[in-house]
């Protein structure tokens, strides 16, 4: 089953680019797509995404291991190297990223997920998000959802944005790894994204996924980022995509 993948940014309303995005292609229908949105201040965030993708790339293309031995190995591998460089550079204290990767076999993907950088899949005419959601705002919805604090708490919480989880050179307090694959099929659509990529509905991407459908991934890739632009938020986030269509 062939793969046709796309990448693409965009800046917003932001001073600098702080996501970073690779794909590395490992065989014949088969490639691992990573992501990571930076944070920690001017230049700090950048510095955090740029040295935990490359080097959870480099080391998840070389090494020979089990799937779930790549993963953590790979990620551990990334968290050391911006951990050595916060000890180089002081000033850098705090800067961190999210992380998603995600490997395509042809009929499988696998991932593994710190943050709340997004996996979309689209079947069907359905949308579902695949990966946990590390945000303070997930875990107030589903405090709600169960009936332990209100629905307005929690949608207008001002720490809503806030992670739980991050890769920043320390201890990383949540990660999910899914390693025994989940079954793909021909017509899937996989987004993985940043978070500038909520300025849209779920509504509203499952309707450009839907009247798409038979586009080609680049196609489908800056339709979102222009439906992203045409919000005019004031303050929009950088917005980074992978559009993976089979």
């Amino acid at each position: 089953m062939g793969l046709d993948i796309w990448l693409g940014a965009s800046i917003g309303r932001r001073e600098n680019q702080e996501d970073w995005a690779g794909i590395a292609a490992l065989g014949e229908s088969h490639a691992i797509c990573v992501m990571a949105d930076g944070m920690g201040g001017h230049a700090a965030g950048e510095v955090a995404s740029q040295v935990v993708g490359t080097t959870f790339l480099e080391h998840f293309t070389t090494a020979q291991l089990s799937t779930e031995d790549r993963f953590m190995q790979s990620l551990r591998a990334a968290n050391d190297a911006l951990a050595a460089r916060i000890q180089g550079a002081p000033e850098l204290s705090g800067m961190g990223t999210t992380l998603i990767a995600a490997e395509i076999t042809g009929d499988r993907l696998f991932w593994c997920s710190v943050g709340d950088s997004r996996l979309q899949l689209f079947r069907n005419g359905a949308m579902a998000r695949l990966n946990a959601d590390h945000s303070y705002g997930a875990w107030l919805d589903k405090e709600a959802q169960a009936g332990r604090i209100a629905d307005e708490t929690a949608a207008t919480s001002p720490d809503r944005n806030s992670l739980l989880s991050v890769v920043a050179g320390e201890a990383i307090d949540m990660i999910e790894l899914v390693s025994e694959g989940l079954p793909l099929f021909a017509g899937d659509t996989l987004v993985i994204a940043s978070d500038g990529l909520d300025s849209l509905s779920d509504h509203r991407m499952l309707a450009i996924l839907s009247d798409n459908r038979e586009e080609n991934a680049k196609t489908v890739g800056q339709i979102f980022l222009e439906a992203v632009e045409a919000e005019q938020r004031r303050y929009q986030d950088n917005t980074t995509l992978i559009v993976v269509r089979l």
